[in-house]
């Protein structure tokens, strides 16, 4: 059997503030194998968010060990992890994270547009495939609802995520 992708080993998180400690993770322990399907569920206020944050190299643990593909996720600096997101990591947020002045087009090329070494031309090719494998056009702004979704999808797919993707759901108030 092969090494995991994630390994977690009593990863803990604890945000202080002048007058709170607020202990959101305590003693995680989670491996994950490349090709796994796995679900994080709980109610409101367990740590989901923190946790996925934590596993998207978005924040950092408090405590623990954190090996991501055989890497020690505390030795990577700011621009090994921005790297490895750009790569690796897809992330589709619960409220979606598009930019509601730009078109379907233009959110799904912008993490693309981070990939210096990338043309223009090779950024079109995906946007457009991509797309069109989703039944997706690009519709006039603001984004309506089901356009949302398929266009975060798609943003995470045209991407080229070789590792894993993070799906943020849940009850949104607005929705």
């Amino acid at each position: 059997m092969s090494d995991p992708l994630i390994h977690l080993h009593g990863l803990k998180k604890v945000f202080l503030t002048d007058e709170i400690e607020t202990h959101a993770l305590a003693g995680i322990y989670l491996e994950i194998s490349q090709g796994e399907y796995v679900a994080i569920a709980g109610p409101s206020g367990c740590g989901k968010s923190t946790l996925l944050s934590i596993l998207g190299l978005l924040d950092s643990p408090t405590e623990g060990t954190y090996l991501l593909n055989g890497k020690q996720v505390e030795e990577l600096n700011a621009s090994e992890r921005a790297h490895i997101r750009n790569r690796e990591i897809g992330f589709i947020f619960q409220s979606f994270n598009l930019i509601g002045d730009l078109t379907v087009y233009e959110n799904v090329e912008l993490p693309l547009t981070y990939r210096r070494e990338m043309q223009r031309v090779e950024r079109k090719k995906r946007v457009v495939e991509s797309l069109h494998r989703v039944g997706n056009e690009s519709p006039p702004t603001p984004l309506p609802q089901p356009t949302e979704w398929r266009s975060a999808t798609t943003r995470c797919r045209c991407s080229g995520i070789s590792r894993f993707s993070f799906h943020f759901v849940g009850r949104r108030a607005d929705r």
